[in-house]
């Protein structure tokens, strides 16, 4: 049939767009309240973790590891599929993946790349963007990075090495 709205679970503050598990539940990132948490789509809560200031956009890995962000604690988490924090990284980021087993972390003064868990493979400065924390990285199928800096489009190989910067003004 149609499509209908239907509310899973109330939140305080702010909630990004979730990220969804192959398995019908949901990765949100929940600012206070219920926090960073897996949900099915009945309500229930799976898993909460202690992330509860999870303010950027939650993504996942094939291996179904989670990754959030959070502004006011001034770095990210990574969980594992049962809820367990795997690792950190010492920054608020929005994340994409790469590849089987690494991210790429968007902040607001570089990128990085990362493992699962959020060790650095490489790191990158970047200048620094207005809504930084909207603007995703681009992963491509050969595994270029594309990322919007304050004046450029920046497109870099998996070492992090620059491809490409085109100007935007």
């Amino acid at each position: 049939g149609g499509t209908s709205l239907e509310v899973i679970c109330i939140f305080v503050y702010v909630i990004m767009p979730p990220a969804i598990y192959p398995v019908n539940s949901l990765a949100i990132g929940g600012y206070y309240g219920s926090g960073f948490c897996r949900s099915r789509l009945s309500g229930e809560f799976i898993w909460q973790t202690d992330r509860h200031e999870a303010d950027l956009l939650p993504a996942l890995n094939s291996r179904q590891i989670a990754a959030v962000g959070s502004l006011n604690d001034n770095l990210s988490a990574f969980f594992a599929p049962n809820g367990q924090k795997i690792g950190e990284y010492p920054s608020a980021a929005v994340f994409a993946v790469h590849g089987e087993s690494s991210w790429i972390a968007r902040t607001e003064n570089h990128v990085a790349r990362l493992t699962s868990e959020g060790q650095e493979i490489w790191k990158r400065a970047i200048t620094p963007r207005a809504l930084w924390s909207e603007s995703q990285p681009i992963v491509d199928p050969a595994g270029r990075v594309y990322v919007a800096t304050g004046n450029s489009i920046l497109c870099l190989d998996a070492t992090g090495a620059e491809i490409f910067s085109l100007p935007t003004g």
